[in-house]
């Protein structure tokens, strides 16, 4: 993975994840994704990000913001659908961390 001035970690490699990566220009972050397993994406593609189904605390603790959810991390929420747990709520509210709402899934238009 290039170096850069700031690093991502992806908790999961989907649809929204993989459409994410696609908007940077090469070597523009750092980006890395954690998944349940790593093996169905290889052959998607990795879109050139490491991708792993381990040490996640390690990857959290390295990232510089943690794209779905994290203890303790600045969170860019996109599956407003998890608000609806309390839960999940309750344990956004409490940690140490920002969360920012997303209104529906990302989609970016380049004009």
């Amino acid at each position: 993975m290039a170096t850069s001035a700031l690093k991502f970690l992806l908790l999961g490699f989907g649809a929204i994840g993989r459409q994410l990566v696609t908007l940077f220009d090469e070597g523009e972050f750092g980006v890395e994704a954690f998944t349940r397993a790593v093996s169905p994406h290889i052959a998607h593609g990795t879109l050139g990000i490491e991708l792993y189904d381990d040490q996640l605390p390690k990857l959290i603790a390295d990232s510089g913001s943690v794209v779905e959810v994290a203890h303790g991390k600045d969170l860019v929420l996109t599956s407003v659908g998890a608000l609806a747990e309390q839960v999940v709520r309750q344990a956004l509210l409490v940690g140490s961390g920002k969360v920012h709402v997303t209104s529906g899934a990302i989609g970016l238009f380049r004009f």
